[in-house]
């Protein structure tokens, strides 16, 4: 079942409540925010400590496990988001959850090679 463009974009409207700029969106920016803060904060108050990073590193994953988890639902079956489910990755698998931002971030960092080894050898 193959839809046109229009029937896409019809069907995408009513999931978001014929509201291009409502609810959806002031997560998505509630979302960002948070996750920086965060950072920043644990950046700031471990400035002069070896583990602050190490404590940023544990972040990410979780926290987009949680992010998609918030969207997919409001997507799926339509249920109002709910701010509380962005601790769902902490609460519920944090060892995988963190386990994928980190390999997330290591494939990322290795691919990157491939754009700078070229560069630098030529």
């Amino acid at each position: 079942m193959y839809l046109s463009g229009s029937e896409l974009k019809a069907r995408a409207k009513a999931q978001l409540g014929n509201a291009l700029f409502g609810r959806v969106w002031l997560y998505a920016v509630i979302t960002v925010a948070v996750q920086a803060a965060v950072s920043n904060v644990i950046s700031l108050v471990f400035k002069n400590v070896s583990y602050g990073g190490l404590l940023n590193s544990l972040i990410p994953g979780p926290f987009s496990v949680s992010v998609a988890y918030m969207f997919l639902n409001q997507c799926r079956d339509g249920q109002l988001m709910n701010l509380d489910d962005l601790l769902k990755g902490f609460r519920e698998g944090f060892g995988e959850n963190f386990l994928l931002g980190l390999l997330v971030s290591l494939f990322t960092a290795l691919w990157s090679l491939l754009l700078v080894v070229p560069g630098v050898i030529k």
